[in-house]
C-alpha cells in the first residue's frame, strides 16, 4: 500500500470496541459534466454488515479508492494534480481530509487516486453504526483544453467517457478501536485493520463528452451557430446536431480567453442527452415545442432567464428533464374571461416558491380560488375577500401538485413561474371523503411539472382513488372526464376522487409531451359519447357510457367516474342513485335502458348530440316529456326546449344493432328508481292499463299500484333504502324488475 499511510510505532492502546472483520458497499454516482472540460461525480459508501448497529459498526481509520478511466479525457494533453479536485465540505466523514495521491494523470496513467489523510490517535472519526449511505465527497476533474504543445484543443467530438473502480485490491478502507464521547466518535489505539469484505458499484460505461457547440445568436436549426471554434475541415462545423449526437453546449468555447455565449431559440421538437447552458448564454423554447432531455441538464449561472419555455394561444412549450435544481421561467398564456361561464381555468406551478401575488391581485376585477373538500359550507375559497382585499387564511405561494387553483381574469395576459422546476414524484398522502357535503370526496391537485402528465401511465400508486380524474374544459364551461390517453397539460389543475383515506403519487415518469395551452380532446377507447349542449351561452356538457363484464350497475371506483356540475347543463347517466359523468355497465342487452338527467342551466334551446358510439349499434334516446323516439345513429343530434321545473329524468337511451334484436317492441317497457320514486315507462309510447305490486325481498307485497293509463308512472315510496321487485300486470303482458329505492 504505498503511499498510503504513516505508521507511527507507538504503544498500542487496547481498543474499546473489537476490531473483528466487517463489509460496505462503496458506489461511484450522480457523474455529471458541467461543460466541455469539467466533470463532477460523487463516492459514498454504507456498512453492509449483518450487524451494522451492534458488533458490525466501525470506525474509519482511513480509505483509498481509485478509478480507472479512458483516454478520451486526456484530449491528447495531461492531467495534473491541479485538474482534481475534492470539492470542499461535500463529505459525511469526520476527521481525515481527502486529498488525491496520483502524482499526474497521462495517457500512460488511466487512474486516479484519492485518500484520507493519516487519523491522529484521539482525533475525531466516522463511525458507521447503520445501513445508511455516507458521503464520501464530491469531485471535480477539470479536462485540459490544451495539448502537451500548448496548442487550443478542439471540441470532444463523440468522445465515450469510461470510469469505474479500480479493482477490488486497490480499494482499501481500515476501521481503527474508537470511543464514543460526548456524541464524538474518538480514534483508540494506533492498532488498525482492512475490512475485505467489500462490494463496488455503479461504474460510469460509455458517457458522451459533449459534442456540439451553439454560439451566437438564432435558432437551433441554423447550422451557421454550430461549432464556430472549431476547423472548417472539422465535420461537426456548421452541422446541426441530430438526436444521435445527442451531447449539447450553448455557448462556451473559449476564444482568446473569452467564452463565446450562445442565444438559442428552439424553433422545432429536439431530444438530446446531455445538455449546458453556459454563463452568458440562454435557451428559449417556443410556445407548443417540444425539448427533451435525457441526460444531465446544467445551467451555469442558475439564472431563471437561462431557460424559457414560451407560452401563447397557439400552445406551451414543453420541458422534460431529470436533473434536479434546474432554475428557468415557464411562461402561462391565461386568456382573459368574456363572460360569467368563460375564462376560468385550472391553475398550477411547475416551480418551488413562486408567489400567488404574481398571478392575482385582489381588487382588480380578476378571481383567484382554491378547493378545501372538507369545508361544507363553500368548497371554493376565494383569495378575495367580500370587501375586495387578501384573504388573510389563504396560502402565500402556490402549492407544488398537492394543490391546484382557479383563475379568471379580466384581461388576457402571458404570466410566468419563474424559480426551480420540479422533477420529482409528488406524494400526496391523506385525501378525505368529507360526509354529508356537496361533491365529497373530490380534491383538486396540480399537475407539478412543465410537461403534460398522463392520469392513467406511471408508478401513481393510489390507493382508494378513482381511476378516471377530471379537467376544467374552458372551451364548453364544464367539467370533462379523461380517458384512455388524454393529457393534463403542463401548469393545470386537475379533480381526483377518493372514497376516504385516499393517497396517490404524482410520478415523474408519468410526463408526456403536450402542445396545448389547456385541456384538449383527444381519441380515447371504443364508447358512446353524447353531448347536452346550450348554442346561446356556448356551453355543453359530456356524459360517457362504456361496458366491462366486471363492472356494476352501481358505482365502481375502478371503472365510473360522478358527475360535477359547471356552468353548462347539468347531463348525467343514472344508475343505482349515482349520478355519472362516465358510466361503466357490465353489459349491452336488448333490456338496457339508461336513464339520463337533465337539468337546464339559463338558457331555453338545447340539443343532444350523440358525438361516438360503438360500430354496428344503434343508439336511441327517448324523450320522456314529449313522449318520442329519436335514432341518433341515424340522426346524431335531436333539438328540444326546456323550462324550469322539468323532470330531470327527461330521457332514456335504448339501442338495437348486431346481437341485439331491431324491434324496440321486444323491450317495451322499463322498471327503475330513483331517490324515493319507482318509475314504469312505456319505451314505445303505448298506454300501460293495469297495476303494479312493489315487494320487498323477502317477498312481502309493500303496495299495489295503479299505472294509470299513461306511459309513464310515478310510484313514490316511503321506505328504507335497499332493493325492491316490482311486477307490473297488464291486459296482455307481464313482467317485473329490481329497483334500488335510498
Amino acid at each position: 500500500m504505498k503511499n498510503f499511510y504513516i505508521i507511527l510505532i507507538l504503544l498500542f492502546f487496547p481498543a474499546l470496541h473489537s476490531l473483528s472483520q466487517k463489509s460496505y458497499q462503496m458506489e461511484l454516482l450522480n457523474l455529471v459534466q458541467y461543460n466541455e472540460t469539467e466533470y463532477r461525480f460523487d463516492v459514498r459508501m454504507k456498512n453492509t454488515s449483518a450487524d451494522p448497529s451492534g458488533a458490525g459498526a466501525f470506525a474509519i481509520e482511513g480509505i483509498q479508492w481509485q478509478l480507472l478511466y479512458n483516454t478520451a479525457i486526456l484530449n491528447g494533453g495531461a492531467l495534473n494534480n491541479t485538474y482534481l479536485t475534492y470539492v470542499s465540505s461535500t463529505t459525511d466523514l469526520v476527521g481525515a481530509a481527502i486529498v488525491p495521491q496520483s502524482p499526474r494523470f497521462t495517457t500512460d496513467q488511466t487512474m486516479m487516486q484519492w485518500l484520507t489523510s493519516a487519523l491522529d490517535i484521539g482525533g475525531e472519526t466516522t463511525l458507521f453504526n447503520s445501513g445508511n449511505w455516507k458521503r464520501i465527497g464530491t469531485f471535480k476533474v477539470v479536462l485540459r483544453d490544451v495539448s502537451s504543445s500548448g496548442s487550443v484543443a478542439k471540441n470532444w467530438g463523440d468522445g465515450l467517457l469510461n470510469l469505474s473502480f479500480n479493482s477490488s485490491s486497490n480499494i482499501i478502507v481500515t476501521e481503527c478501536g474508537y470511543e464514543v464521547v460526548d456524541g464524538a466518535c474518538l480514534r483508540v489505539g494506533a492498532g488498525f485493520t482492512t475490512i475485505t469484505n467489500k462490494t463496488l458499484t455503479n461504474s460510469v460505461v460509455n458517457k458522451p463528452l459533449f459534442s456540439r457547440c451553439f454560439t451566437g445568436t438564432g435558432n437551433y436549426s441554423d447550422a451557421i451557430s454550430w461549432n464556430n471554434a472549431v476547423a472548417v475541415t472539422d465535420p461537426s462545423y456548421h452541422n446541426v446536431p441530430s438526436s444521435s449526437a445527442n451531447n449539447i453546449s450553448i455557448g462556451g468555447y473559449s476564444t482568446g480567453g473569452a467564452i463565446s455565449p450562445g442565444v438559442c431559440t428552439l424553433t422545432d421538437n429536439r431530444i438530446v442527452s446531455d445538455l449546458t447552458i453556459k454563463i452568458t448564454s440562454s435557451l428559449t423554447v417556443n410556445p407548443a415545442k417540444q425539448l427533451t432531455v435525457n441526460g444531465s441538464l446544467y445551467v451555469d449561472n442558475g439564472s431563471t432567464s437561462a431557460i424559457t419555455l414560451k407560452s401563447t394561444a397557439a400552445g406551451t412549450a414543453s420541458l422534460i428533464h431529470y436533473t434536479p435544481g434546474i432554475a428557468a421561467t415557464a411562461e402561462r398564456y391565461i386568456a382573459g374571461w368574456s363572460d360569467a361561464r368563460h375564462g376560468w381555468h385550472f391553475l398550477s406551478s411547475p416551480v418551488a416558491a413562486q408567489p400567488i401575488s404574481v398571478f392575482h391581485t385582489p381588487g382588480l376585477g380578476n378571481d383567484f380560488y382554491k378547493w378545501e373538500e372538507t369545508n361544507a359550507v363553500a368548497k371554493w375559497i376565494n383569495r378575495t375577500t367580500t370587501e375586495g382585499i387578501l384573504n388573510p387564511s389563504f396560502e402565500t405561494n402556490f402549492a407544488v401538485g398537492t394543490k391546484g387553483y382557479l383563475i379568471a381574469n379580466s384581461v388576457t395576459a402571458t404570466t410566468s413561474f419563474t424559480g426551480i422546476l420540479n422533477v420529482a414524484s409528488v406524494p400526496i398522502p391523506g385525501l378525505t371523503n368529507t360526509n354529508g357535503t356537496n361533491y365529497a370526496g373530490w380534491h383538486l391537485l396540480g399537475n407539478p411539472f412543465s410537461s403534460a402528465i398522463r392520469f392513467n401511465q406511471g408508478a401513481w400508486n393510489k390507493t382508494n382513488i378513482g381511476a378516471y380524474s377530471q379537467v376544467w374544459n374552458e372551451s364548453v364551461a364544464s367539467y370533462k372526464v379523461l380517458a384512455g390517453n388524454q393529457e393534463i397539460p403542463a401548469m393545470n389543475g386537475f379533480m381526483v376522487y377518493t372514497t376516504g383515506s385516499g393517497s396517490l403519487t404524482i410520478p415523474a415518469d408519468a410526463r408526456v409531451h403536450g402542445d396545448s395551452v389547456w385541456y384538449k380532446a383527444d381519441a380515447v377507447d371504443e364508447r358512446i359519447l353524447l353531448t347536452a349542449n346550450d348554442p346561446e351561452g356556448r356551453t355543453s356538457q359530456e356524459t360517457i357510457l362504456t361496458f366491462n363484464a366486471d363492472a356494476t350497475e352501481g358505482f365502481d371506483l375502478q371503472y365510473d367516474s360522478y358527475f360535477i356540475a359547471g356552468f353548462a347543463p347539468a347531463f348525467y347517466s343514472i344508475g343505482a342513485n349515482h349520478y355519472f359523468a362516465l358510466n361503466t355497465l357490465p353489459e349491452l342487452n336488448a333490456n338496457l335502458n339508461i336513464p339520463l338527467g337533465f337539468v337546464k342551466n339559463s338558457s331555453t334551446e338545447f340539443n343532444i348530440r350523440l358525438v361516438e358510439t360503438i360500430p354496428s349499434l344503434t343508439v336511441y334516446l327517448r324523450d320522456i316529456k314529449l313522449n318520442q323516439d329519436q335514432n341518433l345513429t341515424k340522426y346524431p343530434v335531436y333539438n328540444f326546449t326546456a323550462t324550469d321545473g322539468d323532470d330531470p329524468l327527461r330521457f332514456q337511451l335504448h339501442f338495437a344493432g348486431v346481437g341485439i334484436s331491431e324491434t324496440i317492441k321486444t323491450t317495451p317497457d322499463n322498471i327503475y328508481g330513483f331517490g324515493k320514486t319507482i318509475y314504469i315507462v312505456s319505451n314505445t309510447g303505448d298506454i300501460l292499463n293495469g297495476s303494479a305490486i312493489v315487494y320487498n325481498m323477502m317477498g312481502e307485497s309493500m303496495i299495489t299500484y295503479p299505472l294509470g293509463n299513461t306511459p309513464v308512472t310515478m310510484i313514490k315510496m316511503d321506505v328504507g333504502s335497499g332493493y325492491y321487485l316490482v311486477k307490473v300486470i297488464t291486459r296482455d303482458r307481464l313482467f317485473s324488475g329490481k329497483v334500488f329505492i335510498n
